[in-house]
């Protein structure tokens, strides 16, 4: 965790710190990882440039959730609503079992 926080430190000050960390606030908006914690620790090592951290941070993260709620839609639209459906007809393949079975105190599943 020590060579970590080294390692993050030496890239706040690297001419490419702040592409580096609005792309991990950018990849934050569809893979879930805390970047409060990044923005504090990027904004403590470098005072000066707080406010700018945070307006990156906000822009970023936004589009970040606008790339997953699009990647999302693609994948609806790739096969989502099968998806949907295979799971409920075995839920329901399930429930029509059960009630073949005749088991009455079985847990509900739908």
């Amino acid at each position: 965790m020590k060579a970590l926080y080294h390692w993050l430190g030496k890239q706040v000050h690297a001419w490419y710190g702040t592409v580096l960390f609005s792309f991990l606030v950018f990849i934050e908006g569809f893979l879930v990882m805390p970047v409060s914690t990044l923005l504090a620790f990027f904004s403590l090592e470098n005072r000066p440039k707080a406010f700018k951290y945070a307006l990156i941070a906000l822009l970023a993260s936004a589009g970040g959730a606008l790339t997953g709620y699009l990647i999302g839609i693609g994948l609806w639209k790739a096969g989502g609503k099968y998806f949907l459906n295979m799971l409920f007809r075995q839920i329901s393949l399930m429930n029509w079992y059960i009630s073949l079975l005749n088991i009455k105190d079985g847990p509900p599943l739908c």
